[in-house]
């Protein structure tokens, strides 16, 4: 189909948008219409980092929840700091 995504924290060290350090904006198209999901912060305990990447599924995209406190750091405005 015509899918597509694309993520704003792409850079050259995370290379596949995956970047927990910087807020980052997933959007595209796919079968279902157009998306857009800004990497956030989620309200659990310990607070944790739901991250946005594209994917090559059907959706064209997918999301991980990270426990920043791993990195030892917390979670503001949709990343790790």
């Amino acid at each position: 189909g015509d899918c597509f995504c694309q993520d704003s924290d792409v850079t050259p060290q995370y290379p596949d948008g995956i970047n927990y350090f910087l807020k980052g904006t997933v959007s595209g198209k796919n079968s279902m219409g157009s998306f857009t999901y800004m990497d956030k912060c989620l309200s659990t305990t310990p607070i944790k980092l739901r991250e946005y990447s594209c994917d090559t599924s059907e959706l064209g995209y997918k999301n991980l929840d990270i426990n920043c406190g791993t990195y030892g750091k917390t979670c503001l405005d949709g990343a790790c700091v």
